[in-house]
């Protein structure tokens, strides 16, 4: 038996499955997997919103009529764009492309 593991057997707090010297070998091959998987899902992040906003297309065609839902929904599919256009909607506090009048 090398010395670490006597050092561990011998330790009195924890257990001693988890104080094994290859549990630092299994925690490395984990955590670089989390890593590739935050990273992969990172950059996917800017195309998943082109998807949802895609997806409310016609809810938008509805609302603000084809010419400016069309638009409407170009600009929120585009990364980054779409993003800096939400961010500025809220600082002005109403849509670049406003909802159509519906009479009543």
């Amino acid at each position: 038996m090398n010395a670490a593991w006597r050092r561990s057997v011998t330790h009195r707090g924890g257990t001693l499955f988890a104080q094994a010297p290859c549990m630092s070998g299994i925690r490395r091959i984990l955590g670089y997997g989390q890593r590739r998987v935050v990273r992969k899902m990172i950059r996917a992040m800017p195309y998943l919103g082109g998807l949802v906003a895609l997806a409310t297309l016609a809810s938008s065609i509805r609302r603000k009529g084809v010419v400016r839902g069309t638009f409407h929904t170009a600009l929120d599919m585009t990364p980054y764009v779409g993003g800096a256009k939400n961010a500025a909607e809220i600082v002005r506090g109403r849509d670049f492309f406003p909802d159509k009048n519906i009479a009543p």
